[in-house]
């Protein structure tokens, strides 16, 4: 597929810009451009760009919403670009929430960062009590493999002690598969101090590709934790 001067312009206009900013327009403009790349029915959301393979070509990762069913979660494509045009290297119709997923809060998507070849996707939503839920795979093993899991959560609609809204009944998982540890903070309540903030290691898990990741799953029930 080949790309113009123009409409690659576009896509440096766009790239990495959260789905709310990018215009129906542009929306339409991209989805034409890359219609045989995502699933029919899906429209482009947003865009990120980097050179992930280390060729000298840019690179693209497109996140689509199904407009017709906006409780299916959405589709995430990454493309290789080569010097005859673009080629899949990964897709998934389960790594980004759907657009009703976010609770009170609204829409849960919060933005994609595609760096070199590492790409986090994040995702914001709640109401009185407010979760974040991220998930950063890297190009590895000649595949995009999940390195890192962070999600957390606070109550909103509280302050603690004058510092803000953000620690009250906060609870965190963060896991780095690279290094193979975990981090949990875990508070009673709407508590400010945590009964819990420990750090533990594993030995082992399960290799999960973005070919085969499903946001919805929880992929940290079956890890082996061993306090540091």
């Amino acid at each position: 597929m080949k790309i113009t001067g123009l409409l690659f312009s576009l896509l440096l206009l766009n790239a990495g810009l959260f789905a709310q900013n990018i215009t129906e327009e542009d929306q339409a403009a991209l989805t034409k451009i890359f219609s045989q790349f995502i699933t029919t029915g899906y429209t482009v959301a947003d865009t990120a760009m980097a050179d992930f393979n280390n060729d000298g070509l840019t690179d693209v990762v497109i996140v689509a919403d199904n407009k017709n069913d906006p409780d299916q979660n959405r589709s995430l494509v990454i493309l290789a670009k080569t010097v005859s045009g673009f080629v899949i290297a990964a897709k998934s119709n389960a790594a980004v929430l759907c657009s009703m997923c976010g609770g009170v809060f609204g829409d849960p998507y919060a933005g994609i960062s595609f760096n070199k070849n590492v790409i986090t996707i994040y995702h914001y939503g709640g109401s009185a009590w407010r979760w974040t839920s991220n998930f950063t795979f890297r190009f590895q093993n000649n595949q995009w493999e999940l390195i890192g899991i962070s999600q957390d959560s606070y109550f909103n609609a509280e302050d603690c002690n004058g510092k803000g809204v953000g620690a009250s009944g906060r609870n965190l998982k963060e896991v780095n598969f690279s290094t193979k540890k975990l981090h949990i903070i875990e508070t009673s309540g709407t508590s400010c101090k945590p009964k819990r903030d420990l750090w533990f290691r594993f030995q082992s898990y399960q290799k999960i590709t973005l070919d085969t990741f499903d946001v919805d799953k929880d992929y940290l029930k079956d890890i082996t934790l061993l306090k540091l």
